[in-house]
């Protein structure tokens, strides 16, 4: 009897730290197995304390050897493309025979944030991610940026100038920014929590990337043709709808399976794919006004879906994300029960938006990052967002608007990563000072230029700067992270401050254009508007240096 114990005991400690690699994770701690015997079908208490012993003996041997055994197969599984680090979740087992085995803690295996490295043995640290790898996984968003940036600067000036005619075109940009950068705000966290708990067949994060791809290319054509504002408005929202259901677990997906001695890397290799994509926008901006729209979606989508597939296809997720039986179905109970892989329990709003926001107001030099963010991006949304409209008002040149936006912007997207390439890897501080000065010079250019051979010396210069500060404020996050543990979370909080300049800056500098235009040209002061505008875009550079010299953290 005893011998029987011993071996239900082994096989259920086995399944259950096989099974655990699936689990979703809390917080980190070691596995602790209790073992009750059951009191029902032994009949003296010297029998029941005996079997007790030898299944807590073999109990204890089982589970080191099922660590161990867990860390090396999920060291396997993963290929070189995941980090680990164990938690805790709560799952009891059935035996045979009315024992029951309760698991207090069972050590789990589960895809972590970028800061973490280690297979679940907690020993070994994870394969390096390959060149090829990186540029595999971040091919989505290159075409990703493309997209956007041929909607957002290149077709939707123009798109709302056919709407709201030139007097209220501020106005209208205003609106359609304002809403859909409110509904991508709050549409993103709850992405996020419910992305993290899905699991299917085919991973957490692909299911998502995938079908929220295909639905920005469906969502397209809802801003096709001539309509009311309050109709594109709508079709604008769906799309950045299905926007945030690709990128947000993309996001999380980089955090997944970047170890954590290559975050530099990944991070360049994704700084190089943003601006690829950019560059690619602003060559096919160029010839955008010899077509027509359906010729210019089916351009947008095909790239947009051409560059998701290398990542859908080869970029490997977690173990952990895959829905499957048991690894250990052999060692199935006699009742012929296969456990169920644990799920997270229902999310908690409340508590969610707490944590996501605790840092903030916790960690000084992390919120000085995030508001030093926040204000360079509003000067650079405005700078980007009423470029076209500066030209098509103010500039002299034969171009259409939406060639010339395209043709300017080639500058600063060819010399932006050269730039980048430059900065020195140490003194931050120093590359974010030399780029605000040349984002201010930039400012200061385009409220006096008026020939279009200007315009590219603006762009240029202005991509001196924008490349490098783009490169150095990802190190600054990696330098004041407040917790490794929770760095996922504080990243898509550190998002936020992209996310909210784009809700802010545009309707702020709509609003001011149409009005100071007015007023300007009654009186016979050209583009004075665009010099308030642009001289707004220096108060917001201004005010992030000064924020940036009082982080402590950063040299």
């Amino acid at each position: 009897m005893a011998r029987r114990a011993d071996e239900q005991a082994l096989a259920q400690a086995h399944f259950q730290m096989q099974d655990a690699a699936t689990a979703m994770p809390s917080d980190g701690e070691q596995s602790v197995l209790l073992i009750q015997p059951s009191t029902t079908t032994t009949t003296t208490t010297t029998t029941t304390t005996a079997t007790a012993s030898i299944v807590k003996s073999s109990v204890a041997s089982a589970v080191s050897n099922a660590v161990s055994s867990a860390g090396t197969e999920l060291s396997m599984a993963a290929t070189g493309t995941a980090a680990w680090w164990p938690t805790k979740t709560q799952q009891p087992a059935r035996s045979a025979r009315g024992s029951r085995i309760e698991t207090a803690t069972v050590a789990t295996a589960v895809a972590a944030d970028s800061t973490h490295a280690d297979d679940i043995s907690g020993s070994r640290p994870m394969p390096p991610l390959s060149l090829t790898q990186m540029v595999l996984l971040t091919s989505f968003w290159l075409g990703f940026q493309f997209f956007w940036f041929l909607q957002s600067i290149v077709l939707l000036p123009s798109q709302i100038l056919s709407i709201m005619g030139p007097d209220a075109k501020g106005t209208g940009l205003a609106v359609v920014s304002l809403s859909s950068g409110l509904l991508y705000m709050l549409v993103s966290p709850p992405i996020g929590a419910i992305n993290d708990r899905f699991v299917s067949r085919a991973g957490r994060r692909m299911p998502y990337i995938v079908g929220g791809t295909l639905a920005m290319a469906v969502s397209l054509f809802s801003l096709w043709g001539s309509m009311p504002l309050w109709e594109y408005t709508l079709g604008y929202l769906v799309l950045n709808l299905a926007s945030a259901v690709a990128s947000v677990p993309f996001n999380a997906l980089l955090a997944d399976v970047t170890p954590a001695d290559q975050n530099g890397r990944v991070s360049a290799v994704m700084g190089a794919a943003n601006l690829s994509g950019y560059l690619l926008g602003a060559l096919a901006g160029v010839f955008v006004q010899s077509l027509d729209h359906s010729q210019v979606y089916a351009v947008m989508i095909l790239v947009l879906c051409g560059f998701m597939a290398p990542t859908a296809l080869y970029t490997r997720e977690p173990p952990p994300h895959y829905k499957r039986r048991s690894s250990a179905s052999a060692l199935a109970d006699v009742d012929g029960d296969l456990m169920a892989t644990p799920q997270p329990g229902p999310i908690r709003w409340t508590e969610f938006a707490k944590d996501m926001l605790r840092p903030l107001w916790t960690h000084r030099d992390f919120c000085l990052v995030f508001v030093s963010r926040l204000l360079y991006q509003l000067g650079i949304a405005t700078v980007q967002q009423f470029l076209q409209y500066w030209i098509q008002d103010c500039v002299v040149t034969d171009l259409s608007p939406t060639r010339a936006v395209s043709i300017g912007l080639l500058p600063n997207l060819l010399l932006a990563p050269l730039a980048a390439t430059l900065i020195p890897k140490h003194h931050r501080k120093v590359v974010v000072y030399v780029a605000t000065a040349l984002m201010v010079a930039t400012c200061l250019l385009i409220m006096v230029v008026r020939d279009f051979g200007w315009v590219l010396a603006v762009s240029a210069l202005f991509g001196i700067g924008f490349g490098p500060f783009i490169s150095v404020e990802f190190a600054m996050l990696m330098d004041v992270l407040p917790n490794a543990h929770d760095a996922a979370r504080d990243m898509s909080l550190w998002h936020m401050a992209l996310v909210v300049p784009q809700i802010v800056a545009t309707p702020v500098a709509g609003g001011i254009l149409d009005a100071v235009q007015a007023y300007g040209n009654a009186r016979g002061q050209q583009c004075l508007g665009y010099k308030v505008v642009y001289g707004l875009c220096i108060l917001y550079f201004l005010a992030g240096v000064l924020v940036t010299t009082r982080i402590r953290r950063i040299k």
